[in-house]
């Protein structure tokens, strides 16, 4: 694992300047007192008493005249029944309109009941009612400041005509909002209601002024609950441990992570993570792909984060983490391996080291083998299964210690095994990730003929994700414009994903396109 580079984390580095930094108002806020019995109230229905017995094949038969009320269950204990034998099924409201159950309904669903499960309805007159079956009583709903929606509640707590800002992102025990002006002299009963309505939120923050910190990492205001922004959030089934105050995370791109792994990268391929935060996509490129990833982040905090979600993960072997500048990371990988031969370059070594792992599993397998052949017949008598599995495991426990498989992330060439905090040079690699998309197009000019022609010799060059805003007004072919001037050459097959609306008429787009030989080497071979 590599440790942090000297003169590589930025302004943290001999730089005290905090307005690089996110400004955080994290002060305990006020407690909100809200009258909860405003929002008690209650209501009649009626409810046919039914042997639990019956209760299937009589609500098949209502079906679509039952109760059909958010949280409030249908069928419930017919509570004068001594014996609790009975079941009391509930009619929609509409029913207690209607002069009897039987104006409401069908004379063909309550034949049914009669000929099919043995009921007929009669009006309870609370004589002898617990020994009749198909007695129609009244039952009474009671509801409460839990039964109601945050929607709901917040409609009824904020100035008539006001629109209700019940949306907010979540991640662990945290969620954040993003409030408008309209909304801030009530920002912290909206919280309020937010956390009561979500059981699993204890903290709400609200996003302050415009994201202006080197890092990228919201302003946040504590609305409600404790202070505690570090969360363990899940995607793609993969655990990410995230400090919210120090590193940018956002739940909603979860689809992009999962579709760049799914249908961009291949099976095997190498991947450059220049802008990899705590590693949404370095995780499960490893997990899902089989990828091996060069991945870096500027933040020291993300760098921090990356490099306990990939043991948290266990995918330690196949990944080399950097804390530096992308353009830095990304020129030091593309610099040609200068002073040594090209046995020496990176996939040269990793190929060697595989051949030689294979060939010594190979010559272990077949010792192992010639061990156990004398004892195969006794082996087919008395194994069974579950003996066989266990043999099995204890075969491969023993492959494991005796002959353990190459570890790509500690793998480098001699004259840089000393510095492992400094990206391999002479490195080849599939794909190039630029996941930041307020500046990312902005890094394409360290790629313009930067690329050695020896070491990418009779190799294919790799594809670029960037990631970029698309404003109001502007279109595809204008993202790639942008991405051109950046680049300094002109872009081929581009293709422009977009992933999500940020705001109205602005989306976020991934631009992805093959580095082609012009902008890779400039001039001709001569």
């Amino acid at each position: 694992m590599s440790s942090v580079p000297s003169g590589a984390i930025g302004p943290r580095d001999n730089n005290n300047n905090n307005d690089l930094l996110p400004r955080h108002s994290l002060v305990q806020p006020p407690n909100v007192e809200i009258d909860y019995q405003k929002f008690e109230s209650e209501y009649l229905v009626h409810a046919i008493s039914i042997d639990r017995t019956k209760v299937s094949k009589a609500t098949k038969i209502l079906r679509g005249f039952t109760l059909e009320e958010r949280g409030i269950q249908d069928v419930v204990l017919d509570e004068t029944d001594p014996e609790k034998r009975k079941r009391l099924v509930l009619l929609k409201r509409e029913s207690f309109a209607a002069k009897a159950v039987a104006d409401f309904l069908p004379e063909d669903v309550r034949k049914r009941l009669e000929d099919e499960v043995g009921i007929s309805l009669v009006s309870g007159d609370g004589k002898n009612d617990e020994e009749n079956e198909g007695v129609v009583k009244e039952h009474r709903i009671t509801l409460d400041y839990k039964y109601h929606t945050a929607e709901y509640v917040l409609k009824q707590l904020l100035p008539d005509g006001m629109e209700t800002p019940s949306a907010f992102e979540q991640v662990g025990h945290v969620a954040h909002v993003n409030l408008r002006e309209e909304f801030l002299p009530y920002k912290y009963t909206i919280a309020k209601v937010i956390a009561d309505k979500n059981s699993r939120i204890r903290t709400v923050v609200n996003k302050v002024g415009a994201i202006d910190s080197m890092f990228r990492v919201p302003n946040w205001e504590l609305l409600y609950g404790d202070a505690d922004l570090k969360a363990t959030v899940k995607q793609h089934g993969y655990s990410f441990e995230v400090d919210f105050g120090k590193v940018y995370w956002n739940s909603r791109l979860e689809t992009e992570h999962k579709r760049l792994v799914d249908v961009e990268f291949k099976r095997g391929e190498v991947i450059v993570d220049a802008m990899a935060g705590v590693g949404p996509f370095v995780v499960p490129a490893v997990k899902t792909k089989g990828c091996r990833v060069y991945a870096s982040d500027l933040n020291p905090d993300c760098f921090e984060m990356m490099q306990k979600n990939v043991k948290l993960n266990k995918i330690e072997d196949s990944v080399k983490l950097y804390n530096m500048d992308a353009r830095a990371f990304i020129k030091s990988l593309l610099e040609p391996a200068a002073g040594k031969s090209s046995d020496d370059a990176p996939e040269e070594m990793w190929a060697r080291e595989l051949s030689a792992y294979e060939q010594e599993l190979k010559k272990f397998r077949e010792k192992i083998k010639a061990n156990e052949k004398g004892n195969e017949e006794d082996e087919k008598e008395t194994e069974d299964n579950n003996t066989k599995k266990k043999s099995e495991k204890k075969r491969k426990r023993l492959e494991e210690t005796s002959v353990p498989k190459p570890n790509w992330s500690t793998m480098t060439a001699r004259e840089e095994a000393k510095n492992t905090s400094v990206p391999p040079s002479g490195a080849t690699f599939d794909h190039i990730v630029m996941n930041l998309p307020a500046t990312a197009v902005e890094f394409l000019d360290c790629l313009k003929h930067s690329f050695d022609r020896k070491t990418w010799e009779n190799r294919k060059l790799p594809t670029v994700h960037a990631y970029a805003f698309r404003p109001p007004g502007h279109t595809d072919r204008d993202v790639i414009s942008r991405a051109e001037g950046h680049l300094g050459c002109p872009i081929k097959n581009a293709k422009v994903f977009e992933v999500r609306d940020v705001a109205p008429n602005k989306a976020m787009v991934c631009v992805s396109f093959q580095i082609t030989e012009e902008q890779a080497f400039g001039s001709s071979p001569s």
